[in-house]
């Protein structure tokens, strides 16, 4: 038996004025402990029908209005800086839009409606769901999501509060570069990547670092972090590299 999704009935019975304190990193991302708990929180938001209904054909239709009750909804549970607004608008759409697709994935018909959605909203989903034009746009979201190959492995993590936890780790206290999250997001806990495309990307970080640069920088990791995008190119730019260092150890001995 799998768990439920999560309630946070003692978050919405928190009296007047109780609030939570949730920190955010320079990104407006919320990190730290109570980051978690906002994360969820924010789920029970975006499956409520009656703060966020299912009825819009999209995010972008939500009128505007109802994106800040929503976000005042989470001031009043959360102690949060404005500058993570933003963030916690884009969290809702992604939690409204995996709703809405769990709800169609699971309920295809009229009478199997999902207790969570309410009765006279179900007959509109399906109605849309119907359509062509859903049809056809479902048929191609479906192609391109099965041409993603880069899974990780967070869980409900998010990559900002690994990255804090990673950084309070470090005597420095510099936070950890892109390639460096990539490597900790992408192997399992004995340390073999996910899968094939990951492996491949991992080599091509470490081959790059060790062998192909003089000496190592923040600027070097973060560039063998985007030429790593593209398995192709990052291959060709490593021969390329493997030639180029080659000829500058030939110099260094036909002047020394």
């Amino acid at each position: 038996r799998c768990r439920g999704p999560a309630r946070c009935r003692f978050l919405w019975d928190l009296s007047d004025g109780e609030r939570i304190d949730v920190s955010i990193n320079r990104f407006g991302q919320p990190i730290g402990r109570e980051a978690a708990k906002l994360s969820s929180f924010m789920g029970t938001i975006a499956r409520n029908g009656y703060i966020a209904p299912l009825t819009y054909v999209s995010w972008k239709a939500v009128p505007y209005a109802a994106k800040e009750d929503m976000w005042q909804i989470v001031q009043s549970r959360f102690n949060i800086d404005p500058k993570g607004k933003s963030w916690v608008i884009k969290s809702l759409a992604t939690k409204w839009r995996s709703f809405k697709s769990l709800v169609k994935a699971k309920h295809e018909q009229l009478r199997h409606r999902d207790r969570r959605v309410l009765p006279h909203q179900w007959p509109i989903l399906i109605s849309h769901w119907n359509s062509e034009r859903e049809k056809v746009r479902t048929a191609i979201n479906k192609a391109c999501r099965a041409k993603m190959k880069d899974v990780h492995t967070l869980g409900r993590k998010s990559y900002a509060r690994l990255r804090e936890e990673e950084r309070e780790k470090r005597p420095n206290g510099e936070e950890p570069t892109r390639d460096e999250v990539y490597i900790l997001t992408h192997t399992h806990k004995d340390g073999k990547p996910v899968n094939e495309e990951a492996a491949a990307k991992i080599v091509c970080f470490i081959y790059f670092l060790k062998y192909l640069v003089f000496y190592q920088s923040k600027f070097w990791h973060e560039f063998a972090f985007s030429i790593s995008k593209c398995y192709s190119t990052c291959l060709c730019f490593i021969m390329l590299c493997i030639l180029l260092k080659l000829l500058c150890v030939s110099l260094c001995y036909a002047f020394c």
